[in-house]
């Protein structure tokens, strides 16, 4: 079976709403995501608040940024 999402091309865009819904809708995280157009490129290990984050600042970040951007956010609310 499934068990987690692959995005695909995360440098492309700002707005991550749709991959937010996928993984609402299937119930599951993200495993995977690559920001590249060169499929040479490996894939990164996905998770959601790394998904989370991205929302939250229209753009993904590196894991280091992320947990910085995930406290604030805690924070916040």
């Amino acid at each position: 079976g499934v068990t987690g999402l692959a995005l695909t091309r995360c440098d492309e865009t700002s707005r991550f709403g749709g991959a937010v819904s996928a993984s609402i809708e299937a119930a599951l995280g993200v495993a995977y995501t690559t920001h590249s157009d060169q499929v040479t490129d490996p894939a990164r290990a996905g998770d959601t608040r790394t998904l989370a984050a991205a929302v939250a600042t229209g753009r993904w970040m590196s894991d280091s940024a992320t947990s910085a951007t995930a406290r604030t956010l805690a924070h916040a609310s």
